[in-house]
């Protein structure tokens, strides 16, 4: 274990003094979110709640203005046209009736998909591998400490400029707490879990590393009764084994390994995209049932979103004055999720699926976004098949997550989503070959791991 963890160092050196500062804001947004239940507790309770945000805010301000900086000083025709839309989008919710506030606020909270954007084009996601597996053991760590420990910030609230926001949710599954650790809620805690399971088992060499880690993440997310991250955990290993088997025949990345991924991304986002469309118009019938050797299973989350999460969000559209505009465009940042609690809280509604919280929000053109996980990015790592596995394995998770969970608000699969978009938008060298001028996930060894070579 000690060479996985020295393995896994990896300092941010030779970059610039903004890339610096990208970096540290990264990692202090990293932090906060795994520690955000402690943290809340705390800054509230010395009367600064206020100071929740700071990591956010600083590392949206970071990477709009490294965004700024590409497209003025490199004429980076993406970064501007994701800055344009930015702005548009503001705008545009606002004409369709969102506040100001609401808008701005719900903008914020894709801080994190535009943070794992930047972070990748630049090669400085590559350099923060000791701190996944940092973020890692405090999710997993505070999840199991809470089974003997009730933590004073489950169940708190505090105030913030007159919307009251939990400072950890304390809920349950059928009688049995739902775990939420060190951070806000239960499933925050296993999805931050989850994505760091993802990175951690593509890049270790040890199969003794990997099955620790994958055995003591499945029984932490399995303690916060979350079932669609544990499904991925489930189901994600088993995926990167077999394109690891892929990878053996097809070393040179070719027909094979894009027939995997291709095959992989569509069934998964089809998923995504079909779930909710199709579940909602034919219902589902009982709740509950019966397996052999598992016990009995309750299907009762499902028939919530059925019966009033789906059709209320599409209704969401369909009741606006304005849903012939809004069945293409949506309902604009802020028009469902997090962004209603502000002045929208009677129709607040989670979406609880990607596809319905993504076209509530743009409307048909959301689809375009279904785009990154199908655009072919995979083909530009088929000479990195270390690189080929981290990616492929956060892709699978988000777009597993994405059938039953927004994703988009919820950070570090936010982050990885961005990652994702970066390495479809923007040429290999702009991507996986950046991070040579530095180093990474190295050295290649026994229990060592790497972030990019050959396995």
């Amino acid at each position: 274990m000690r060479r996985f963890t020295n393995a896994l160092q990896a300092k941010p050196q030779n970059l610039s003094f903004g890339s610096k500062l990208l970096f540290v804001a990264m990692l202090i947004f990293g932090y906060a979110d795994v520690l955000s239940g402690a943290s809340r507790y705390v800054f509230s309770a010395v009367g600064a709640p206020w100071a929740n945000y700071i990591p956010a805010v600083l590392l949206c301000a970071a990477s709009l203005a490294y965004m700024a900086i590409k497209s003025v000083r490199d004429g980076s025709a993406i970064f501007t046209t994701a800055l344009v839309l930015c702005v548009v989008s503001v705008l545009y919710s606002i004409a369709v009736g969102r506040t100001a506030m609401t808008a701005c606020f719900a903008f914020y909270t894709w801080t994190a998909f535009f943070a794992g954007l930047v972070m990748a084009e630049n090669g400085l996601a590559q350099r923060a591998g000791k701190h996944v597996l940092i973020f890692w053991l405090l999710a997993v760590t505070g999840v199991l400490i809470n089974t003997q420990v009730h933590f004073p910030w489950s169940g708190e609230s505090y105030s913030i400029l007159g919307v009251q926001v939990e400072t950890a949710r304390n809920w349950d599954s059928f009688g049995t707490d739902r775990l939420p650790g060190f951070s806000r809620a239960s499933f925050a805690a296993a999805n931050q879990i989850l994505i760091c399971l993802c990175i951690l088992i593509s890049v270790a060499r040890s199969k003794v590393v990997k099955a620790l880690v994958w055995l003591v993440s499945l029984i932490a997310i399995g303690l916060t009764t979350s079932k669609t991250p544990l499904i991925a955990a489930l189901l994600v290993p088993l995926l990167v084994y077999i394109l690891a088997l892929v990878q053996k025949i097809d070393y040179r990345g070719g027909a094979l390994q894009s027939f995997y991924f291709a095959s992989s991304m569509v069934m998964l986002t089809a998923s995504v995209i079909f779930l909710p469309l199709t579940i909602t118009i034919i219902g589902i019938g009982d709740t509950y049932f019966d397996l052999p050797f598992v016990g009995l299973v309750r299907l009762d989350s499902l028939f919530d979103r059925v019966r009033s999460m789906w059709p209320d969000a599409f209704n969401l559209i369909n009741s606006d004055l304005n849903h012939g505009l809004m069945f293409f465009f949506g309902r604009g940042v802020g028009g469902i999720g997090a962004g209603q609690t502000i002045d929208e809280m009677y129709r607040y509604n989670t979406a609880d699926n990607m596809f319905v919280f993504l076209f509530v929000t743009f409307g048909v053109s959301s689809l375009v976004f279904f785009g990154i996980f199908l655009s072919g990015w995979w083909r530009k790592l088929g000479h990195d098949p270390i690189q080929a596995r981290v990616y492929y394995a956060l892709a699978v998770a988000v777009l597993i997550l994405g059938t039953l969970t927004s994703v988009t608000e919820s950070n570090f699969p936010a982050f990885a989503i961005g990652m994702i978009a970066a390495q479809a938008l923007f040429s290999r060298k702009a991507v996986s070959l950046r991070a040579q001028n530095g180093p990474t996930l190295h050295p290649r060894r026994l229990t060592g791991v790497q972030w990019r070579g050959r396995s």
